[in-house]
């Protein structure tokens, strides 16, 4: 049941939608092993660049809320341009993860990378 108090208060902040969008930004960072390691084995990664390319619409939509929210008279605990940035920050990332990832799609190796290659490649994606 809700309360009084919660009807008063906004679903969403300015934060939370911070805090979502970095959550979206986790998900599609530990995807990223996992999707490597595929693309060096040579296995259809055609679901993991679709999962990446859905969270990534999804966080655009964040950011187009908080921005909508921000053009309003809203309460932030920060200057409401460090908000942005920090969003922008998390989406250029985001983006940047999308990018790769259909890259990857679209050019496959045709060749056997040398395994230490292919080891080092996946331990800068963990890094």
């Amino acid at each position: 049941m809700k309360s009084v108090v919660s009807d008063l208060l906004p679903k969403d902040t300015p934060l939370q939608l911070i805090i979502d969008h970095g959550k979206i930004l986790e998900e599609v960072s530990n995807v990223m092993e996992e999707l490597t390691t595929a693309y060096f084995e040579r296995k259809d990664i055609t679901d993991l660049v679709h999962f990446i390319s859905q969270k990534e619409s999804d966080a655009d939509a964040i950011k187009f809320k908080l921005r909508t929210m921000l053009d309003k008279p809203v309460k932030v605990p920060f200057p409401k341009p460090t908000i942005i940035y920090a969003m922008h920050l998390q989406d250029d990332i985001i983006d940047m993860i999308e990018d790769v990832a259909k890259k990857m799609s679209m050019n496959y190796v045709d060749f056997d990378l040398d395994e230490e290659v292919q080891q080092d490649v996946v331990q800068l994606v963990r890094e």
